[in-house]
């Protein structure tokens, strides 16, 4: 069999409910030169089964290849395993509960092809309502074809690349890649944590692109559904463990891309601005928005941020971990020595006499 001129990635994890919509949605395209690859990241909700038997024809063809991991590789994890086990000339990411328009992978084929790109990106997506629900008027929405001759190629600048990730939406998932450049950048093999974020690989592919293709037509279908992601099942102290691991991997992986962009290697202050902005993007939703300081700071979770930093600072690792813990404890309104002390206080004081009216503390 012909090698397809598109691999359509699914990452799937708890999309029972879902996955068959982003899977027919492909399967209806008017560009049928293309295969699924759909890996299973241990699902708990029967979403590999209902796939096995659902797509079965499919799955014997070979249009769709289901597999399932035999341990949990994390989003991104997840959608490497789908790049090494797919074969097409040009890679499509798809969220198992989103969907696309049916004229998507056509468009995107033909503009790959007629500018050569390493990635072309679709400028906008359409979005459903909180309820999650694709309703039929948003099915019906078509962008207007006349947008095709507004298709635009990026200057192979690296100042302009670098404000465009900063000030654009260039997610992965609105994209069409090479796997060529994929490969002669080795960008899917240079990224081994688990929970490596999305969003850092967006800025690899916009540094590194030597042709980036901007086209207005929108062709992708976000749905909004509560997150599916393996670590929402964490408790705040797992996840503040993880969340640690997971920046401290990201700084490591920063070193290994400013020698390769030369605004990086060149410039002091971008150097600054780049790992503060990628340490500070995701805290917001990882910490403050899941509420993990929201009431204060636990044994466990002092224990585990500590931890975390045990494993890169050794015996150090309190000062890192103080400055961690205050910053979101003060960004939830916490004061964190009025904390430690009413928590030391306690550790010493007979549990008969703990609610007593002379061991309230008032506020410094």
């Amino acid at each position: 069999m012909a090698e397809p001129k598109i691999s359509v990635l699914i990452p799937m994890y708890n999309r029972k409910h879902y996955i068959s919509d982003a899977v027919d949605s492909v399967l209806r395209q008017t560009f049928q030169d293309f295969e699924i690859i759909i890996r299973d990241n241990c699902s708990t909700d029967g979403s590999f089964e209902f796939v096995q038997e659902k797509y079965a024809a499919e799955i014997s063809s070979g249009k769709i290849k289901l597999a399932r991991n035999l341990e949990n590789l994390g989003e991104f994890g997840n959608v490497k395993a789908c790049f090494l086990n797919s074969s097409g000339k040009y890679i499509q990411i798809l969220h198992s509960d989103d969907f696309l328009m049916p004229y998507g992978l056509q468009h995107m084929y033909e503009t790959a092809e007629k500018f050569n790109a390493d990635v072309v990106h679709s400028v906008a997506h359409f979005t459903t309502e909180e309820d999650g629900i694709i309703k039929e008027p948003l099915l019906q929405e078509v962008h207007d074809v006349n947008a095709r001759n507004q298709i635009e190629i990026m200057p192979d600048d690296q100042k302009i690349r670098f404000i465009l990730w900063r000030q654009t939406d260039v997610n992965s998932q609105y994209n069409l890649y090479s796997r060529k450049f994929i490969f002669e950048n080795d960008i899917f093999q240079q990224f081994s944590h688990k929970y490596i974020s999305l969003s850092f690989f967006s800025l690899w592919w916009v540094m590194l692109a030597k042709v980036f293709v901007k086209t207005p037509v929108i062709y992708y279908l976000w749905r909004k559904s509560p997150s599916s992601s393996s670590y929402q099942e964490l408790d705040n102290a797992q996840h503040a463990a993880w969340y640690i691991s997971f920046k401290m991997e990201l700084s490591r992986l920063i070193d290994e891309l400013i020698p390769k962009v030369e605004i990086f290697r060149d410039n002091e202050e971008i150097r600054r601005y780049l790992r503060t902005s990628l340490f500070f993007d995701d805290d917001g939703w990882q910490i403050f928005r899941r509420g993990i300081y929201k009431n204060g700071i636990s044994p466990e979770l002092y224990e585990a941020v500590e931890n975390s930093f045990k494993k890169y600072f050794g015996d150090d690792a309190c000062y890192p971990a103080f400055l961690f813990n205050l910053f979101h404890a003060l960004q939830c309104g916490h004061n964190i020595n009025q904390i430690m002390f009413q928590r030391a206080l306690e550790s010493i004081t007979p549990p008969r006499f703990r609610n007593k009216s002379y061991l309230i503390l008032e506020a410094a």
